[in-house]
């Protein structure tokens, strides 16, 4: 995750900086769009609603936060973390 991070933000992101994030979009406040699974510490985080995550890629690429260009370096990116890609392309 922290790889994403600093891909679509342009510079190092540690897990320290985000991970709060993740934890209210697994709370109901947020409306709970992620599942938060495992052992404090060591979480693993999947969207709740398996059509979330085309929406986010559609979004980001509406608002310009992400280009045709960085698809093949996030692909490659998430493939080294997860042994394989979940990416919707």
């Amino acid at each position: 995750m922290c790889k994403w991070m600093s891909a679509l933000l342009g510079r190092e992101y540690d897990v320290p900086r985000y991970v709060h994030y993740l934890a209210e979009f697994s709370d109901a406040k947020r409306g709970k769009v992620l599942h938060r699974i495992g052992d404090k510490g060591n979480f693993l985080y999947r969207f709740a609603d398996p059509l979330m995550q085309p929406f986010v890629f559609i979004k980001a690429f509406g608002e310009g936060k992400i280009s045709i260009d960085m698809l093949p370096m996030l692909r490659e990116k998430q493939t080294e973390e997860e042994g394989q890609s979940d990416l919707p392309f």
